[in-house]
């Protein structure tokens, strides 16, 4: 048995975009094959239904960076991690030190549900979220320490600034992931400590009894970083930042079927 996970967007899925008619051949033909299909997205559950419909042909589906493993068919949670409310307390205060908008995402799978914290000037990023979930959101009250599936900060393009704000959180998970909003700004996301797509990947794979050699791997950002490192048959697409291109096979943009040119040279290495 072999498994193949991509990334949604970006990767399978172009900005503004759909995914091509090549791609989703491809998927069937993996599936006809027994290949196991998984999508691996930083996206809600409630997000993904905007974009790619319940029969679209995915076997597993690893959402919200890997807080949630979840049977495509049918709909069964497999895994779902949070982080609990003392240590919540302590991302709270460090945000609040930090002088940053954040925002502290509901377990799987309310995902999408959200409470919100912001500066006086707060970036477009936490603005923008808030508008596009405005009935899913509600401001974070002083003293209050929901249990949650993340925290997400919102800071410009600054690595200085981000590696202040990241200093002192080496008990968590913290993930980097460029603005899908103006594909400029830093998201910080910040998860218990063995949250990421890689290590649910893992998972799915031990649960499947599946070799890591098995495994094919797809993204196009930071977010992807531990699954890419999971296998060795890892790729981007063209579209990836340069750092990631100089670390991994490049394929094809999202717009033009990279997913299918890996896909090939994937099964076209096993066969050798």
């Amino acid at each position: 048995m072999k498994i193949v996970a991509t990334d949604l967007d970006g990767t399978i899925l172009p900005a503004g975009g759909k995914v091509s008619r090549q791609d989703l051949e491809t998927l069937k033909m993996l599936g006809n094959r027994g290949v196991v299909r998984v999508i691996a997205t930083g996206r809600s559950f409630y997000a993904i239904l905007q974009h790619i419909p319940r029969t679209f042909p995915i076997d597993y589906l690893i959402f919200s960076t890997g807080v949630g493993l979840m049977n495509w068919r049918t709909g069964e949670i497999i895994i779902s991690t949070h982080i609990k409310s003392n240590r919540v307390k302590f991302l709270v205060e460090h945000m609040l030190r930090h002088n940053v908008d954040f925002m502290l995402h509901s377990p799987a799978p309310d995902t999408h549900k959200f409470y919100y914290s912001g500066t006086d000037a707060p970036i477009i990023d936490y603005s923008e979220r808030q508008k596009h979930y405005s009935d899913f959101c509600h401001p974070l009250k002083k003293g209050y320490y929901p249990d949650s599936s993340q925290a997400l900060a919102f800071i410009p393009n600054d690595d200085n600034l981000y590696q202040q704000v990241t200093l002192g959180l080496e008990d968590y998970k913290v993930i980097r992931t460029t603005s899908p909003i103006n594909e400029e700004n830093i998201w910080i996301e910040v998860f218990e400590k063995n949250v990421s797509k890689g290590h649910t990947l893992e998972m799915l794979a031990g649960m499947l009894n599946v070799s890591k050699r098995d495994v094919m791997a797809i993204g196009n950002d930071f977010n992807d970083i531990d699954m890419l490192d999971f296998t060795a048959n890892s790729f981007v697409v063209e579209n990836a930042p340069e750092v990631l291109k100089e670390k991994y096979r490049v394929v094809a943009n999202a717009a033009n079927s990279g997913f299918t040119q890996a896909v090939k040279l994937f099964l076209s290495d096993a066969r050798k």
